[in-house]
């Protein structure tokens, strides 16, 4: 028996371990805001040690603590998998089958906050680091798991921030986010997010005239702005050739029942989502102020500039406009519309010609029997911060399409598989002796 069949034995072996590890997860609270990381740092940092790893921890800042533990090679080479173990809020905990912070197996799933994103991956990333260092396998080179918080809330304080300190660099990352349908992610959306306020002046309901209400000119800037959707956008030839690539994907989500021209409108095209609108003091009046949250998609190989162009240019327009329609603003000295960026997250992607791709590919379907597509994640990730800095980054991990919902899952047969992915992709990666 050769030493990767000796390791995917030892790990059919933990299978309740991998289980009962990951329930133990589940029961941290790490509920982001304000996703205090200290005790599952510590629970994580044990176990690590205990497995033989070298093991650091770093607050970014009270509360952030990040744990790196590193399983020495005996090469230069270092492979790091990243994963965040903060969480989103329960906000509906009695329409859950089982206590959302329990863990509890039901029908093979593993049901629980963050059971998808992605303590179960979590989990899974650290048996497979203790099955490779009980076996003592050879590695040529560093291992390095990087389990972090504030991904949930950009990312900054937990992976942003090791990579930006240097303490995460290598030749190749594993992001171990969701990848549905057997899928290998090379690439995600960015996300900038806008907080838009509008300016009126306030008056009696009943004379509304004499007013300029603030609501309806938030309403009409943001119907505004949605045209930004309906342009097809030139992206440069490595992002044409991965959507050309994730092409499989796409029809497997056509397959479901997805209108094949929306999944095409979501490749080629931002999105915008206006989520929040505040404004008024009282119904018979006139409201003078009002604030809405917009949520733009950017697509990969996009640039944020020529984004923020064209919104500046929709403002400019619109508050023109409004001089002229209503005077009374301009002598007021109101501008009407403002713009202000509250979030941004940089798009990245993966060139495809990067031997780390067809590595994981082939480890994929060495352990599933399946081969694997390709993937390009609507929702941005930590992987952005490591592609930023040159290290070849992909993801890949077992989950659900519940997380951040009601019965949040992760099947534990696709957890067994995750394990086992990671700790060959590991070997290939790093080599062995």
């Amino acid at each position: 028996m050769n030493i990767m069949d000796v390791v995917l034995k030892e790990i059919d072996s933990r299978r309740d371990d991998i289980v009962k590890l990951v329930q133990e997860l589940i029961c941290y609270k790490t509920v982001n805001p304000p996703g205090d990381t200290i005790e599952i740092a510590g629970f994580i940092k044990d176990y690590l040690s205990d497995c033989g790893l070298s093991v650091n921890l770093y607050e970014s800042q009270k509360g952030k603590v990040s744990v790196v533990g590193t399983l020495k090679g005996r090469g230069k080479r270092r492979f790091i998998w990243d994963g965040h173990v903060d969480v989103v809020p329960v906000s509906n905990p009695e329409s859950w089958i089982a206590d959302p912070w329990e863990g509890k197996v039901v029908d093979s799933r593993i049901i629980g906050r963050g059971a998808a994103d992605m303590k179960g991956n979590v989990g899974a990333a650290m048996v497979a680091a203790s099955v490779l260092a009980e076996k003592d396998v050879g590695l040529m080179g560093d291992l390095v798991l990087a389990l972090v918080p504030d991904e949930e809330t950009g990312g900054y304080l937990g992976s942003g921030f090791l990579v930006d300190k240097g303490v995460l660099k290598g030749d190749a990352c594993i992001v171990g986010e969701f990848s549905p349908f057997n899928t290998l992610c090379v690439g995600e959306k960015g996300i900038l997010w806008l907080s838009v306020k509008a300016r009126g002046i306030p008056a009696h309901a009943s004379v509304k005239f004499l007013g300029v209400n603030a609501i309806d000119l938030l309403c009409q800037f943001c119907s505004e702005l949605y045209k930004i959707e309906q342009v097809d956008r030139t992206l440069p030839e490595d992002v044409n050739r991965i959507i050309d690539a994730i092409q499989p994907t796409l029809k497997q989500l056509e397959a479901l029942g997805f209108p094949r021209e929306l999944i095409n409108k979501m490749y080629k095209r931002l999105s915008v989502n206006v989520g929040m609108i505040r404004g008024g003091e009282k119904v018979n009046i006139v409201p003078a102020n009002a604030e809405g949250e917009v949520d733009i998609r950017i697509l990969p190989g996009m640039d944020y500039d020529l984004v923020k162009e064209e919104i500046n240019k929709i403002r400019i327009d619109f508050n023109r406009t409004l001089e002229k329609t209503y005077p009374n603003l301009k002598s007021a000295g109101i501008e009407g519309i403002t713009v202000e960026e509250t979030l941004r997250f940089e798009p990245s992607y993966q060139k495809l010609d990067a031997p780390l791709v067809p590595l994981v590919k082939n480890v994929i379907k060495k352990v599933t029997g399946r081969e694997p597509s390709l993937f390009v994640h609507t929702g941005g990730t930590d992987a952005r911060f490591f592609r930023a800095k040159g290290i070849p980054t992909v993801l890949y991990g077992a989950g659900s399409e519940t997380g951040h919902g009601i019965n949040e899952y992760v099947p534990i047969e696709g957890l067994i598989e995750a394990t086992k992915v990671y700790a060959l992709a590991a070997m290939d990666i790093l080599g062995t002796t």
